[in-house]
């Protein structure tokens, strides 16, 4: 009977070693222990709807032939809020022909949010026109163009997606005084970014 117990106790203990034994199987380059120890990839896009309301007025505008089709380089600056930035103030630089309604293009440019991190973006080409609409009164020309967001910085390192600028232009009425010539944007859209 003692014999029988050392032998069980024995084939116990050797079924318990190699039921411990390390898994050598590899699943591609990782092994199974390796795979699991690195995680599952975290990261995870989400878009969100974006409003943007914000005014900039003119920085310089000066005659240039980069671009054979407009006549003047255009720098614009300024602020207001946007939803996911905050208040938040941009620049940006473009091309036009120069008079108040007509074409423009190879736009870019940066937002840059509350806490310093920037959303870059872009627009190909778009159209000022004359405003018809019932704000007419007060802003002569407007444009509603496409603007693409091309990545930045912090939390917007790799954002896409694209809003419609959806802008009125003022020129100033010399007839009041302080009046002054700038853009209003009511821009709306989607952002995609790391959550």
């Amino acid at each position: 009977m003692k014999n029988l117990k050392l032998v069980l106790l024995l084939v116990t203990g050797f079924c318990l070693l190699t039921a411990c034994e390390k898994n050598v199987h590899y699943w591609g380059d990782d092994s199974p222990g390796n795979t699991l120890k690195n995680g599952p990839e975290t990261s995870l896009l989400i878009t969100v709807p974006l409003k943007g309301d914000f005014t900039v007025v003119p920085e310089a505008m000066m005659p240039d032939e980069t671009y054979e089709e407009y006549g003047f380089k255009l720098i614009m600056a300024g602020d207001g809020t946007m939803s996911h930035l905050g208040k938040m103030t941009t620049r940006m630089i473009f091309w036009a022909e120069g008079g108040p309604v007509g074409p423009y293009g190879y736009g870019s440019g940066t937002f840059v949010a509350a806490n310093g991190d920037e959303l870059y973006f872009e627009f190909d080409e778009g159209l000022i026109v004359w405003n018809e609409k019932e704000n007419a009164d007060f802003y002569l020309t407007r444009f509603n163009d496409p603007i693409q967001f091309s990545g930045g910085t912090g939390r917007f390192e790799g954002a896409t997606g694209s809003m419609m600028s959806n802008a009125f232009v003022h020129y100033p009425d010399p007839n009041v005084e302080g009046d002054f010539w700038h853009t209003d944007f009511f821009s709306y859209g989607t952002l995609t970014m790391e959550k």
